[in-house]
């Protein structure tokens, strides 16, 4: 029998970032968390090869990480863009050719 999957939202007043460096004598600190309270950024990691990307994704998933992007991520930590429209809007447009044109138009119209 297997269960349902429920969506937990990332919460900012419940957030902390770990980054996990997979390197040998490294990997029981995070042991120390279980699956399901794990979101997996998945774009900011990495590999040579998209076989061993894809099986990396698909066991932690099935072990119940959340797997999102970072674009995920950040929209589910800030909310509502109108609380920091300048830091969410500049964060983005530096990452986002095609926000970037979203925000310059939202600028230029105030």
């Amino acid at each position: 029998m297997s269960s349902k999957f429920q969506y937990r939202r990332l919460d900012k007043n419940d957030a902390a970032v770990l980054l996990v460096d997979h390197q040998s004598g490294l990997c029981n600190i995070v042991g120390d968390f279980s699956p399901d309270e794990v979101f997996v950024v998945t774009d900011a990691s990495g590999t040579f090869n998209p076989v061993t990307r894809e099986s990396a994704w698909a066991r932690m998933s099935q072990a119940g990480a959340q797997l999102m992007t970072w674009f995920g991520v950040a929209c589910e930590l800030h909310r509502d863009w109108r609380n920091d429209i300048e830091g969410l809007g500049q964060l983005f447009s530096n990452h986002l050719p095609a926000y970037r044109n979203l925000i310059t138009s939202y600028y230029a119209k105030r």
